[in-house]
């Protein structure tokens, strides 16, 4: 079920509003509040829960990246800041060994090399050491207890758990399912709940040099020693920004690939987007904006690589003046696919808000699982390169690129006015600017915003899609519209020279994204129905 919660007023009693893809986590958010929590304490009990219920799309064994807004900063520049927690590459990493053995392209699943250091946990410790303000202790409650009693498999997670029904070290899974893979079959974690009850007990070194830390360097057959989990995944970041749609868009810089939507909202303002009834137009200039700012990522986009170097406000105005209205402009083509991510937001009473993105990447990450934690882990490695000469060649204590891009947007006088994320691999970008425009320029409400119909930008004939795997091929970007598209739509895009196809309804490749609107009197939030039972509610201080 998914739940809009606009149109109520805050009063003295609002505590705050979080937005999930999961009720048991929304509602954890919420029960944090009420406790005494703030929006952080919330983002981070809810996220516990999803580590618990949404394993095949985030969890500990993942990474986190995510943006806050902080109301108490009297600078308006430093309202704004972002934390990268994800991890690096091993020591003995080396992209070498993998091209002598005839690889190409990083491994996918079963390899160890797709794994990098997990910063979800370091990114929770970092978050409430800085903003927290419940005990660290009473942000797993909710989450033990689901692990422990057990939980109704949601549709999604029982599909993703099918189609790895022949892992056997997915005990749990197996265990649960026991061969029948139904939605709201009762599944139980106790290997998750163990690591949590230690976790909520202790510190972060119980987790990474702990019984976590040693299945991983066991199962990892010397990848990964314990010098590479000592010191913390997570840094916090300067965000980067621009003014677009008489807003400030702000996301976090590479090794993130939020410069992509900034570059895109850049470009789409300047060419002059508008809310007219021309919807073909108006895509259009969405598209064309989402290739000119990401055409080149591949060359760039890497671990400490300078946005407002590679593309200062005068190479975005060049690129804006590269579109015709008349006709597609001949780029390289992109790889795309929806890959496994979660993004919540969490905003309190105060204004403290916080866009979270936690990732495995692909479904159930790499496949492999430590023994007796039952985590599994991500394999972001697949963001990394083999190519020699690429800024993200897979090397040493290296941050592949990252897909995961959390978004704030604030007024012109620095106040907050939106949180928004979205999962959906190379696609968040794409996702995030069309709900930007459906709410800035064609002033929809969040639930208009996050319910019209998307599209997302792919190779136009088939392939064996990877993520990361942008502009490696000559060609023309194909354009995928979601089945509730007008159906003259395609037909104007193709006279435009795009090449389109028409998806099923509610392919999780358009992502699921979430919104949440502030107002001097209302907080006004919406989860995609595209989650199929995410939901979004306000928290209200009992009577």
């Amino acid at each position: 079920m998914t739940e809009q919660t606009s149109g109520q007023a805050q009063s003295e009693n609002w505590l705050g509003t979080v937005s999930t893809i999961d009720p048991l986590a929304t509602h954890a958010g919420i029960e944090v509040l009420r406790s005494g929590g703030n929006a952080i304490d919330a983002a981070i009990a809810a996220n516990a829960v999803l580590a618990v219920t949404s394993q095949h799309m985030c969890g500990l064994g993942g990474d986190l990246l995510c943006i806050v807004y902080d109301p108490s900063q009297p600078d308006i520049d430093k309202k704004v800041v972002g934390l990268n927690s994800s991890g690096t590459s091993s020591k003995r990493a080396s992209a070498a060994r993998l091209r002598a053995e005839g690889k190409t392209s990083m491994p996918r699943t079963g390899r160890i090399e797709s794994v990098t250091v997990p910063g979800c946990v370091d990114g929770w410790v970092e978050l409430h050491l800085r903003y927290g303000k419940l005990s660290w202790s009473r942000l797993f409650d909710h989450a033990i207890e689901i692990a422990r009693n057990g939980f109704a498999a949601s549709e999604t997670l029982t599909e993703d758990a099918e189609e790895i029904s022949n892992l056997k070290t997915a005990s749990e899974f197996r265990t649960a399912f026991d061969r029948h893979y139904e939605p709201g079959t009762l599944v139980r974690r106790p290997g998750i709940a163990a690591t949590l009850e230690a976790l909520q007990n202790g510190s972060r070194d119980d987790f990474y040099l702990g019984s976590f830390g040693e299945e991983l360097i066991a199962i990892s057959a010397g990848y990964f020693d314990k010098d590479d989990f000592v010191s913390s995944c997570a840094r916090w970041v300067e965000a980067i920004s621009v003014d677009a749609f008489d807003r400030k868009i702000h996301t976090l810089p590479p090794n993130s690939q939020g410069a992509l939507l900034l570059a895109a909202s850049s470009i789409a303002d300047e060419i002059g987007v508008a809310a007219g009834p021309n919807e073909d137009e108006r895509v259009h200039i969405l598209i064309e904006s989402l290739r000119l700012g990401s055409f080149d990522r591949g060359q760039w986009l890497s671990d400490g690589a300078s946005f407002q170097k590679h593309l200062p406000p005068s190479e975005l105005h060049r690129r804006a003046s590269l579109f015709s209205r008349e006709r597609s402009v001949i780029l390289p083509e992109r790889h795309t696919e929806s890959g496994d991510t979660i993004a919540l937001l969490a905003v309190d009473s105060t204004g403290l808000g916080i866009s979270l993105i936690q990732s495995n990447a692909s479904s159930f990450g790499s496949q492999l699982v430590t023994p007796e934690s039952q985590i599994f882990l991500h394999n972001r490695g697949i963001g990394f390169s083999l190519d020699p000469d690429s800024p993200n060649e897979f090397g040493p204590k290296k941050r592949p690129m990252h897909t995961l891009t959390p978004a704030i947007v604030t007024k012109p006088g620095g106040e907050l006015d939106l949180l928004v994320g979205t999962m959906g691999g190379d696609a968040q970008p794409q996702i995030l600017l069309q709900l930007l425009v459906n709410r800035l320029i064609l002033k929809m409400t969040p639930r208009e915003s996050i319910s019209a119909p998307r599209f997302i930008l792919e190779p136009p004939t088939p392939f064996q899609a990877q993520l990361f795997s942008t502009w490696e091929k000559k060609g023309k970007v194909g354009v995928r519209l979601e089945a509730a598209s007008s159906s003259q739509l395609a037909a104007r895009l193709k006279k435009l020279g795009h090449s389109t196809r028409t998806a099923i309804p509610f392919d999780s490749a358009f992502g699921h994204a979430h919104m949440i609107q502030l107002t001097d009197s209302a907080a006004i939030g919406f989860c995609d129905e595209r989650s199929r039972g995410g939901i979004c509610l306000q928290g209200f201080q009992q009577p």
